[in-house]
């Protein structure tokens, strides 16, 4: 809509696209736990500086520490897509037509997306399946739901950012270390495709 109404190329009309539906998501969201009369809200999402549980500084080294490991396997898997001749076929034939523009790639990869996904699959899926899973099954359960919401190409290497987010959100219950994760992951992906083509 917004290509044709405001005559936006595709980059920017996906970016705001993205942005407007993940912040209507996360404002319904926070308003229906807030009618709900959740206890504890910020807390419960994520929201609240973790204070009680830990150190902010080690929250944002782990989810720097996660996302790099998570990148790490992202470039070993993009590797191997430049150099599996049926995959690097698959790779172009999905890639063909996504040119967005540099940066609003990088926008929507490493802002956009880590913010309001992580909120949505961490601060609400996650959280809500930790109330009846173990932690490694909320981790297993809440990352497989999140790569099957991607393009199967990439279903693999996200799948195991995922599991590193959640399970770094476990880890520290503050909603910016799974972001950094997300973004740090988006980053080095977006880096290494660049680097590969």
């Amino acid at each position: 809509f917004a290509v044709m109404a405001f005559k936006l190329a595709p980059g920017p009309a996906l970016t705001i696209a993205f942005g407007l539906a993940g912040g209507i998501v996360a404002v319904l969201a926070g308003y229906a736990f807030w009618r709900r009369k959740v206890p504890d809200l910020a807390g419960v999402l994520g929201l609240a500086l973790p204070w009680q549980y830990g150190s902010r500084w080690r929250g944002l080294a782990l989810g720097l520490g996660a996302g790099l490991a998570a990148g790490g396997v992202g470039l070993a898997y993009l590797y191997v897509l430049e150099n599996v001749p049926l995959l690097r076929a698959l790779r172009d034939e999905t890639d063909a037509g996504h040119k967005l523009g540099n940066l609003w790639v990088v926008l929507l990869a490493v802002v956009a997306a880590p913010l309001f996904e992580e909120f949505i699959f961490r601060g609400i899926v996650f959280r809500g399946m930790r109330r009846s899973l173990s932690a490694g099954g909320a981790v297993v359960a809440s990352a497989g739901v999140f790569a099957l919401c991607h393009p199967p190409l990439s279903v693999a290497p996200v799948f195991v950012m995922a599991v590193l987010a959640a399970w770094s959100f476990e880890r520290t219950k503050w909603l910016a270390t799974p972001i950094i994760v997300h973004a740090v992951y988006n980053g080095m992906v977006l880096l290494g495709n660049t680097m590969i083509r």
